[in-house]
């Protein structure tokens, strides 16, 4: 794989972890009633049916049963991402890469907790994804 590209899909767990959350309050805002079926529907306007809270009922049901396939399949994809971590050989570098892309710690903190100074933690960082991106 070519730096750039891991580069790119270690960026994109951040950006994963924030449409995880989404989903998640989307489903909750659901399962609270907060949200109207109109609210989250392209067409809000319905039929006026015998059946119409039946109907908004159903695709409520629907619409959270989308939800959650969607969610599972953007955890997937993370879950997916952060094996590609693990397959670097090198503990230090494994670990800072962890804690840089995957906990999202700021640079400063993970040169703390590895115990070097930030801008050994970037060479740390950069050996990390050199050696990854020969692996992959």
């Amino acid at each position: 794989m070519e730096l750039e590209q891991l580069n790119e899909k270690l960026e994109n767990i951040k950006w994963l972890d924030k449409e995880i959350e989404a989903l998640k309050l989307e489903i909750e805002l659901l399962d609270s009633g907060a949200y109207k079926r109109n609210h989250l529907s392209a067409s809000p306007f319905q039929k006026n049916t015998n059946n119409n809270a039946e109907n908004k009922i159903v695709s409520t049901i629907k619409l959270k049963e989308d939800l959650e396939e969607r969610l599972d399949r953007v955890i997937e994809e993370r879950l997916e991402i952060v094996g590609m971590i693990d397959k670097n050989p090198c503990v230090l570098e494994r670990t800072v890469l962890r804690l840089f892309y995957v906990s999202n710690l700021p640079n400063w903190a993970v040169a703390e907790k590895i115990d070097r100074s930030a801008s050994a933690m970037y060479l740390i960082l950069r050996r990390g994804k050199e050696r990854l991106a020969k692996i992959l």
